[in-house]
């Protein structure tokens, strides 16, 4: 059985961002929500880093509005789309995702938010 199967995540980040991490068939999916003004969210990206030795996954998409449809957003491809598999071979000894996430305003070069 594979390690990433039927997992959800949903976190409420500091100053109104949401995140959702979910595994659906063989994929990964991730996306950061704006809680607030769809032209707030706008003006935001983020970016979705995890490293394992020599191997990096790296990954920026724009933040997209709380009122847009989860689901339409991974058809869309405006999200974190990674196969499971690719996965797999980032997870830790106790079969965790560890990952690094920016969150960035479009206009401006520095660091809003890192976890």
């Amino acid at each position: 059985m594979r390690a990433l199967t039927n997992k959800y995540v949903d976190i409420l980040l500091p100053n109104n961002f949401f995140l959702i991490c979910e595994v659906i068939g063989d994929a990964f999916y991730y996306i950061i929500q704006y809680i607030g003004p769809e032209k707030e969210a706008s003006q935001f990206k983020y970016k979705f880093v995890r490293e394992s030795g020599a191997e990096e996954i790296t990954v920026c998409n724009a933040v997209s509005g709380y009122c847009m449809d989860v689901k339409k957003m991974y058809n869309m491809g405006k999200c974190v789309e990674l196969f499971c598999d690719t996965m797999e071979r980032f997870l830790d000894g106790e079969k965790n995702l560890q990952f690094h996430i920016a969150l960035f305003k479009n206009k401006e070069a520095h660091e809003i938010l890192l976890l």
